[in-house]
């Protein structure tokens, strides 16, 4: 039945070949402009727990104290004034003049105490805005123009500008790499058709795929806030998917040609083979994706979303358009041949070769993966912030002078909404707040607390609501600071009081809580999905099992190899970036979830092929090397398409999006080459009949 939908799907495609070609055409150019302006509408980066307990203290303060919705640091540099000269602060102040009474604008700390550098050049005034982040970021080059002073250089940071930065070189980043990706891929493709006919079509049908994508998703973003940082996973997600889905059609096709079949023919069997290959790989890939709703987080449901709309359009372009494309090629798909086909013995005698020393293979090969992936222990998530972009943005520089000229401790503080409910204004009151102060202050590593009754111009309170400033010994993004933050949190309240920890370092330790919660259930969703459909896909249990396992595999040496790059430093300048002690949080679950799919794409496309064999000749060893040989090549170019698209966001700006590149290039290179052509036909060999021993018949 699912051959025969297959089948027919290839025939109407083919007889209805310009119909269906034009509709494509349509589509795309309708949703076209709406791709185009979908960069300029997205700003969110979406790094908040919006259910978590710092979300609901923001929310508390702004509703309850009317705290501002975001804040602005503005870092001023002067060269000739120190802070000795009263015409330090008068200019600074002056330059302030045209944002007083601007309607954004709630409120504007000027430069005091600790404020001001040691030696006097540098100051910082704190903005209050009206205005959410993403306003905030619309703001900016306003602000920008209203700001001038003719003794001070002026920088604008805080989490609105470095949110702003990071979509500008997202842009930059993403023509980058499609300049660098796309004529690599094409070449790719050259090298394997050895057609310039034939390699243009995944590349022209994957261009259709991702600009239909996110023209659809240009209007999900009306719907739903989608974020930045994931438009270049999808761009790369539908580049790399859509060639590889093109790719396996035409290979198939030639070949069905090469058999002498007819046009007609050609294209049916190849919709059902090659067509029913890529429906399943991407259930997959969409499988692998859909686990990211779980962590309840914007970043991870937005980046769920885009994959599996470009993944869902990607598919349906490969059993459509593709078939149609072909059709109207026809035998002319070899046309400007560039040099001669390759025959398919060397892949043969590679598999015989192989399979010829099975255990020692395999052995050798798992100790390869265990060795790349022996960093792992040393694997440490944290939150990149504006060390996520590239120095040059003018947040990030002006956050790295605040980082090293300032108390940054003072700038970011633990922020705690407290709740009351008797009067804070009454002793009582007061005298319960402090009892909570007392205790807020004799946990290990908090150096003050501040509150209305120490400083009550700065820390305005109403009958039932205050906030508390807790400034920790430790710097806000650091582990000693996330600790004192779930310390605090497991204070009991005060009679009458509850409380809420918010600010920078529990927002941050409320996002990695999260995602810790959740990828276990995460990892389980993904594995059992993804087996029922490779059960259904090859209906063998045993093969289905082996699949995860061998993915598992790659997965972990990718892994490994992010901590000795990223995290130990090698290849910083040859990929330009600065170390951290950490590895983005983001990291681990996306290249878990999209890995998890993508490389299963191989698997699926060589195991598909072994069993069409196996089902014909009942031999084991004759199924796996023929199987190997007809998809060698096929999947050798596939996976560097893959890595060549992927790998080209590693030479981005954007850290996490180039820790992404590099981790899902590397995964792609090993799963194709280590894991499916050494390890999986030694396995194949060693389990014989096993393999297939659990194959349940379903009708044809």
């Amino acid at each position: 039945m699912v051959n025969s939908f297959f089948y027919k799907t290839g025939l109407w495609c083919y007889r209805l070949r310009w119909m269906t070609f034009c509709m494509w055409t349509a589509v795309l150019v309708v949703f076209l402009p709406f791709a185009l302006s979908l960069s300029g509408q997205v700003k969110e980066s979406g790094f908040i727990d919006k259910k978590g307990e710092s979300y609901q203290a923001q929310m508390l303060l702004q509703n309850k104290l009317k705290h501002p919705k975001s804040q602005l640091i503005l870092l001023y540099e002067s060269s000739r004034l120190s802070s000795h000269n009263p015409a330090f602060l008068r200019e600074i102040e002056q330059s302030l003049l045209p944002l007083q009474h601007h309607p954004a604008v709630q409120a504007i700390t000027l430069p005091e105490g600790k404020m001001i550098s040691e030696n006097g050049k540098r100051a910082i005034v704190l903005l209050h805005l009206r205005m959410d982040d993403e306003e905030a970021q619309q703001f900016i080059p306003e602000l920008k123009r209203k700001l001038s002073s003719s003794s001070f250089a002026i920088s604008v940071t805080g989490t609105p500008a470095v949110d702003r930065d990071i979509s500008l070189a997202s842009q930059h980043d993403l023509q980058r790499a499609e300049l660098i990706g796309i004529p690599l891929a094409f070449l790719v493709l050259l090298l394997a058709f050895r057609s310039v006919t034939a390699a243009l079509v995944p590349i022209l049908v994957s261009l259709v795929s991702v600009g239909v994508a996110l023209g659809v998703l240009f209007l999900v973003n009306r719907l739903y806030t989608l974020s930045v940082f994931t438009l270049n996973l999808t761009t790369m997600l539908g580049l790399a998917i859509g060639i590889d889905y093109a790719l396996l059609m035409v290979n198939r096709f030639r070949e069905e040609l090469a058999g002498r079949k007819s046009l007609t023919e050609a294209i049916a069997v190849t919709n059902r083979t090659a067509g029913k290959s890529i429906f399943f790989s991407g259930l997959t890939v969409i499988a692998g994706l859909s686990g990211l709703f779980l962590f309840d987080l914007m970043i991870f449901s937005s980046a769920a979303i885009d994959g599996i709309v470009v993944t869902a359009i990607s598919v349906l372009a490969g059993i459509t358009l593709v078939p149609a494309v072909l059709g109207i090629i026809g035998h002319r798909i070899d046309a400007l041949t560039v040099r001669k086909r390759r025959s398919f013995a060397g892949w043969y005698n590679f598999a015989a070769a192989v399979m010829q020393r099975p255990v020692l293979v395999a052995a050798v090969s798992v100790y390869f993966i265990a060795a790349l992936a022996s960093p792992i222990r040393d694997f440490q998530v944290g939150v990149l912030d504006s060390n996520a972009i590239p120095s040059g943005y003018e947040s990030r520089d002006a956050l790295t002078v605040l980082e090293e000229q300032f108390d940054i401790r003072e700038i970011y503080p633990i922020e705690i909404t407290v709740k009351s409910q008797s009067s804070l204004l009454r002793d009582e009151g007061k005298t319960a707040l402090l009892e909570l102060v007392d205790r807020i202050s004799s946990i290990d590593g908090v150096a003050r607390v501040d509150s209305f009754v120490t400083s009550p111009l700065a820390f305005p309170a109403s009958a039932q609501f205050t906030k508390l400033h807790v400034i920790a010994s430790a710097d806000p993004t650091s582990e000693e600071a996330a600790e004192i933050v779930d310390r605090i949190r497991s204070l009991p309240g005060e009679a009458g009081l509850s409380f809420y920890v918010g600010g920078k370092t529990a927002a941050e330790y409320d996002f990695l809580q999260k995602i810790k919660q959740a990828a276990p259930l995460a990892i389980a969703m993904i594995a059992i999905l993804t087996l029922v459909i490779l059960y259904f896909t090859f209906q063998s249990l045993v093969l289905a099992v082996k699949a995860i396992v061998m993915n598992l595999f790659s997965i972990a040496a990718s892994f490994g190899i992010m901590v000795w790059i990223f995290q130990y430093g090698h290849g910083a300048g040859w990929l330009d970036f600065t170390p951290v002690a950490f590895t983005d949080a983001i990291l681990p679950v996306f290249i878990f979830t999209v890995v998890f799919g993508l490389s299963m794409d191989y698997e699926v496309f060589l195991i598909s092929r072994m069993k069409e064999i196996y089902q014909r000749t009942r031999d084991n060893a004759r199924s796996t090397m023929e199987g190997l040989a007809l998809t060698g090549s096929m999947i050798t170019s596939a996976a560097l398409i893959m890595v060549v698209i992927t790998g080209s966001f590693a030479f981005t700006g954007v850290l996490p999006v180039k820790q992404i590149g590099v981790g899902i290039a590397t995964a792609i290179l090993l799963d194709a080459t280590v894991i499916r052509l050494l390890l999986v036909p030694c396995l194949m060999k060693l389990m014989g009949r096993w393999n297939w021993s659990t194959i349940i018949r379903f009708s044809r």
